[in-house]
């Protein structure tokens, strides 16, 4: 699970956040009810906007991206799969039943797996009432590879193969 807390300045030119979800890419894909659903083999995502989204239809972004509208927004990103979460139906019914309350710049919300969780521009994450670290960590760490804090590269392996991405 994701969420993001934007807080544009007022005079942004744009006046929206965005997400990118190329529909053509998905196996399946579902607007209903103020989300965004997508599924692709196995996997499920499932993303909505405090303020709403649109799926673009047109332009050079059209059917691509998802555009929440307003310069103070809370994006929420649930992943699943079918292993523990049924059919992308049954995936899209849980998301729609979890309780999820929006108030400005903060959520409270119950998780696909039970956890309760408040975060917002202020205060603290909190996972089940109890507050969370969110600084102190380093740029990157997986079984893949790891960059500290700053990082001018990162190297990301699996098997053979390696990534080395440029950060200066």
């Amino acid at each position: 699970m994701l969420v993001a807390v934007h807080k544009l300045p007022d005079a942004d030119w744009m006046g929206f956040t965005h997400a990118y979800f190329p529909v053509h890419a998905f196996y399946a894909y579902k607007l209903r009810d103020g989300w965004a659903f997508s599924q692709f083999g196995n996997a499920y995502l499932a993303l909505t906007a405090s303020q709403g989204l649109r799926l673009t239809e047109t332009g050079l972004s059209a059917r691509h991206e998802l555009r929440s509208y307003g310069t103070q927004n809370v994006w929420l990103c649930h992943m699943g799969r079918a292993a523990a979460d049924g059919t992308f139906a049954q995936f899209q019914d849980a998301i729609l039943a979890l309780d999820v309350t929006f108030e400005g710049l903060a959520v409270r919300l119950t998780s696909l797996r039970g956890e309760t969780m408040s975060f917002g521009w202020q205060g603290p994450l909190e996972i089940n009432g109890e507050p969370q670290a969110i600084t102190g960590f380093r740029h990157h760490e997986s079984l893949y590879g790891v960059a500290d804090l700053p990082a001018e590269e990162m190297v990301v392996m699996f098997g053979e193969q390696a990534l080395r991405l440029s950060l200066a």
